[in-house]
Formats: C-alpha cells, structure tokens, sequence
C-alpha cells in the first residue's frame, strides 16, 4: 500500500502479495470498508468481502430491513437519529420489549445494562441523549429472549457451514432475558462458546441453511460469522453478521471451526487457502 501511495510500481514478481485484514478499527462505515475500497482502486488480491458488501453489513438498520425483506427471519427492526426521530415515522408499540444497540457498532452488544425495556414514548428522551452522545443513530430491536448462538462460513470454490457454538457468560447459557453488553465483553466476566447440540436437529440445520444464504444475498467473500437468537419455541433469529470476526482462540468464529475440526493453527491458512481459491488465484 505504501508503494501505491508513493507512487512506486507494485512488484509482484516474488509469487502472490495479498492484503489480508484480521480485526477492525475505527468506527462508521467509511472505515470499515476503507481498506477493502483502496485495495479495489489499486486491484489488490484483498482477502475479505467487498466494500459494498462490508458497507451493508455496517449499516445495521439498513442490513436488518434488507435480509427481512428478502426472507431471512430477523429481529423487528427500528431507528432513532437525534436529529431525524424516528426513522420512516416507525417506532415499536407500547409496551413492547426491546433493546437499544449502536448502529454502526456489533448488535452482539446491548449499549449498556439498561438497553432492554418495555417501550414507552418517554423513551425517546434517552435515546436521543444517547445518539448525540455516542455520535450515531441507535437501533432498536424487538428483544429476543433465549439462547445465543453463532455459525461460521468459509466460501472456497463452495460454501463451507461450521458446526453452531452456544454462547454462556459466567458459566451460565443466555437461557432468558441476559445479553452482551460492551463491558462484559471487554471486562472480567467469564464469556465462553461450547458446540451447540440441540435436541431437534432440524432446527440446527435450519440456521445453517440460513446462515449459508444471508451469506451469499450480501455479497460476503471468504469468511463470516452469523450470530441468532433461538427461543424455548424453536423459533430462531438472525440479528448480526460480522464480516471481519475476531479469530481469537476463545471467541466464537474460532470456536466453532474447532469444534468442526480444526485446530487453532489450522484457522488463518485455511482461511487464506479457501480465500484464495474463491478468487482464482490458487
């Protein structure tokens, strides 16, 4: 890149030189998608998703009413900019239960520990504090209680569907109304992932099915993680993709690749080589 930038001629004469991005940051959609955009200026073999697709997926609002709309079972989906009220006019029905997250962060993560209530017009107070102080629209979501659960994709010449791994904090599964805040994340507490092996197997496969098909209506390239909520019905939805997962030892995306057979030195090649092959290069 610096040899771009400086204007020097890109020397590939020493095999493949690829650009590959593990981990993100910055905030918004412009940075998000930066790196992916500048390598297809320059026509750079990058191993992550297109920009375009990177750009939906960093929308959260816009992502969640685009795979609703095209048949993925997702969340009730709202918005609230500080500037604009509420989006289209839409908000959710009194008394609903919801939770607050920040649209161009992770939906993985409620704002705080008071994200989730019951939703009454003074509420609109709050978030708007909210939206002008954390600088973003913030996305309200009907509250899905129930367990968390999270699948991995790797497209190769084919889709490859990882084995589903279920989130539990301090030991305990997200069996009810518990959800991941930032600070959990971030902090001590104790969040783990163990395979995912339902009682009903159809239902396991379904989420495959589903996590295989929001992967391609995107556009994702290479790798992503697809993150659910199931409830004690059966009933499972779709609330956030991450393009860009974290492949650290303990966090879903590598758990799940080892608990469908690899191991934690397998991940990046296998990643790479599958990239690889997905864009011809290999």
């Amino acid at each position: 890149m610096k040899e771009i930038l400086n204007q020097k001629k890109y020397n590939v004469s020493e095999g493949i030189r690829i650009v590959y991005q593990n981990g993100l940051s910055g905030s918004g959609i412009i940075s998000r998608c930066l790196i992916s955009a500048f390598c297809e200026k320059y026509q750079l073999p990058i191993m992550n998703s297109p920009s375009s697709a990177r750009a939906i997926v960093w929308n959260k609002y816009n992502f969640s009413i685009l795979l609703g709309a095209l048949g993925v079972p997702v969340p009730q989906t709202w918005l609230y900019d500080a500037h604009k009220g509420w989006v289209g006019d839409e908000h959710p029905h009194l008394g609903q239960l919801v939770i607050a997250k920040l649209n161009y962060e992770a939906l993985a993560f409620g704002i705080d520990e008071h994200s989730t209530f019951e939703y009454e017009k003074s509420a609109d107070f709050r978030l708007k504090a909210q939206s002008i102080s954390l600088d973003q629209p913030i996305i309200v979501q009907e509250f899905i209680p129930g367990q968390e659960i999270y699948i991995t994709v790797i497209k190769s010449d084919k889709i490859f569907l990882s084995k589903p791994v279920l989130l539990s904090i301090e030991g305990k599964m997200l069996d009810g109304f518990d959800y991941l805040t930032f600070n959990k994340n971030r902090g001590n507490f104790a969040v783990e992932f163990e395979e995912f092996r339902p009682k009903n197997r159809h239902i396991s496969d379904r989420m495959l099915d589903v996590a295989g098909r929001a992967f391609e209506l995107i556009g994702l390239s290479g790798l992503g993680r697809f993150d659910f909520r199931l409830t004690n019905t059966g009933r499972f939805f779709l609330f956030d993709v991450a393009e860009v997962p974290s492949l650290s030892e303990y966090h879903a995306t590598s758990r799940s690749l080892v608990a469908s057979g690899l191991s934690n030195n397998d991940i990046i090649p296998t990643i790479l080589s599958c990239n690889l092959i997905e864009k011809g290069l290999i």
